[in-house]
């Protein structure tokens, strides 16, 4: 193989090979290099999508537990539960018992 200027000394097979691994070095760590945004990228997105999941799980919460306090707080609450039958209320209970042990279990995840 000649060099493009006249006069030079060819390539070896040695400088050719060097070369050829130095390139193929490079390929990879620039592949590698676009894994590793892709993976951190998508990482970025996934935690955004659980921090606005834990703050709508927050947000529910914190409307579920007001729309209760106002309502154990006005008067239609203390006569409109005596009306269910005592089954209702075990089953009610029995709901909100199970209800509860799935938000623990979520919480740890």
């Amino acid at each position: 193989m000649a060099r493009s200027s006249s006069g030079a000394t060819p390539f070896s097979e040695r400088d050719i090979k060097f070369c050829e691994v130095i390139a193929t070095l490079t390929a990879k760590a620039l592949r590698n290099a676009h894994r590793f945004e892709l993976v951190e990228r998508t990482n970025g997105d996934r935690m955004a999508q659980e921090r606005r999941a834990e703050l709508e799980r927050i947000a529910l919460i914190a409307f579920l537990r007001r729309l209760l306090e106002r309502y154990a707080n006005s008067e239609d609450h203390l006569w409109a539960e005596t009306l269910l039958p005592r089954a209702s209320d075990e089953e009610l209970d029995r709901l909100t018992t199970v209800a509860m042990q799935v938000i623990a279990e979520e919480a740890k995840d």
